[in-house]
């Protein structure tokens, strides 16, 4: 199966007539002129980089043959001590991109032998990031192969999806489909090096609902931790507190459920799991451990962690202990895993990063922000007043020991409705709840409801709900007692994968 490039040209014999321009497969946003093959190579040299420690350095365009000026590189750079400590040596990426082709031969040339790292300012986008996701180094224990790629928190690392692009002209069915069997085949290339590289597919298909002439980069904790991507040289919290332990058991839960999960239910946003005990963390041999008891979707597992006493890891590796739930291996944790999934890795930089810094955890930590669609109605008492399409954005942030979860309900005229939960924690349970600021007490409603009073609702909702036949309907609502109507959401995300793709838009 032929390879393609996804950032340079490519002409093939009988896939277009010689007085027609052929179609691109590109990935990135070169100019018309360097797809031309007016592109130089990818400068390839020594380097002694101390903040990750990189032995060869990679800038600019990716192109033919520079796969085997990289092994030569690499070939020529002195063996590890195999008696010292096991440091990473890295290769340092900037890089828009460039072949796709090319950059699957040096993911190959990379992987298992050493890590890779995107320093601060660097660029690693499109192709580049397949050689970056290669990064990996056998620590020879029961892990086996572990990913090891890094980025300083204020680099830019990017995913999109290919493009074919066809000028003007007149193409046959026979030259589309062979247009067609290239791009495919390229798609299926990066599929097949996915095991071996660690990509997983959550992560492909993020790329490829990226649109070509967009970038999707890795912005924030959860997004890092969720792809295996380290973080760092980073601040770090100047304290482990209970919502410390949460976070790092989280971030590493989300990668865990990527691997394990074949339903689809943590898809798109991950549900945030609190636990039903606060961690119990102690001070042991020079280390700070913990145990989140009660762990997981159904509670049933415990998360451990270890991490050193002090002001997070320094380089070159960076990590700072390790995290594990229940009895599989684990990974090791880096500072950057102890902030909420949706704190952004940009603000977690260190003025310098030769020197380890703590700040306040509070400060810094982001709320949790979940995201959903569904439908929302307004009620007063059994006659709908308002029905329409509309977005849900949670966010819940934790103080000591209670939470506060405030959902707002974005109609398509952009106006909100909003929900306050607040409860102890940890845990899930809501002792208090408004609605636009009026207290007041969630209902749960289905098709076939029996009590009073949201039955007097389930029916003309459940009838107007935009529900595929065979799918059952079940809503929440909270009445406003000031107004005296009542307003309810059906949320997509309480069905299966099938239904939470589904565009209600394009229902029959």
């Amino acid at each position: 199966m032929a390879i393609f490039d996804w950032h340079t040209a490519f002409r093939r014999p009988g896939l277009c007539s010689p007085a027609a321009a052929c179609a691109v497969i590109l990935l990135g946003g070169l100019s018309v002129a360097t797809m031309s093959g007016a592109a130089r190579a990818a400068t390839i040299a020594p380097s002694s980089d101390k903040t990750y420690n990189c032995v060869v350095a990679l800038s600019g365009v990716i192109e033919k043959g520079d796969a085997a000026r990289l092994e030569a590189a690499l070939e020529r750079v002195p063996p590890a001590n195999p008696y010292g400590d096991m440091v990473a040596r890295r290769i340092c990426l900037d890089s828009p991109g460039g072949s796709f082709a090319e950059a699957i031969r040096m993911a190959n040339v990379v992987y298992s032998k050493f890590g890779t790292a995107v320093p601060r300012g660097a660029t690693c986008e499109s192709a580049c990031s397949v050689v970056f996701l290669a990064g990996s180094m056998s620590p020879e224990d029961d892990r086996g192969v572990i990913a090891d790629r890094i980025m300083h928190p204020l680099a830019r690392l990017g995913f999109h999806a290919p493009s074919l692009v066809v000028p003007e002209g007149q193409y046959d069915q026979t030259a589309v489909n062979k247009a067609y069997t290239v791009a495919v085949g390229g798609i299926g290339q990066l599929i097949g090096v996915s095991g071996f590289i660690k990509l997983p597919t959550t992560l492909i298909a993020a790329m490829l609902e990226t649109p070509p002439n967009q970038m999707m980069h890795i912005e924030t904790v959860g997004q890092a931790a969720r792809w295996q991507i380290a973080v760092a040289p980073t601040v770090a919290p100047d304290k482990l507190s209970d919502l410390g332990v949460i976070n790092a058991c989280n971030n590493w839960y989300q990668f865990q459920t990527d691997t394990i999960s074949a339903n689809g239910f943590f898809e798109p946003n991950k549900s945030f799991i609190s636990a039903m005990e606060l961690p119990k963390i102690e001070r042991q041999d020079g280390e700070l451990r913990a145990t989140l008891p009660g762990f997981g979707q159904e509670a049933a597992y415990a998360c451990n962690l270890s991490m050193a006493m002090g002001p997070g890891g320094n380089g070159p590796n960076y990590s700072t202990g390790f995290v594990s739930i229940g009895d599989e291996v684990g990974t090791e944790l880096f500072a950057y895993m102890l902030f909420s999934r949706d704190t952004a890795i940009a603000s977690l930089a260190r003025a310098d990063d030769g020197k380890p810094e703590t700040v306040a955890f509070e400060e810094r930590n982001s709320p949790w922000v979940d995201g959903s669609r569904g439908e929302c109605f307004v009620f007063a008492g059994a006659a709908m007043a308002d029905h329409d399409p509309c977005v849900l954005v949670g966010s819940r942030k934790v103080t000591g020991k209670s939470f506060k979860t405030v959902k707002s309900f974005i109609w398509p005229s952009g106006g909100k409705t909003v929900v306050v939960e607040e409860g102890a924690f940890p845990g899930d349970y809501v002792d208090k709840h408004t609605v636009n600021g009026v207290a007041t007490e969630m209902e749960y409603g289905e098709a076939t409801s029996s009590g009073e009073p949201v039955a007097e609702v389930a029916g003309p909702l459940c009838d107007a709900a935009r529900v595929k036949p065979g799918y059952r309907c079940d809503f929440s609502c909270w009445p406003n007692k000031e107004t005296g109507k009542r307003f309810c959401f059906l949320d997509y995300a309480m069905y299966d994968t099938a239904l939470e793709r589904w565009d209600p838009a394009k229902a029959d």
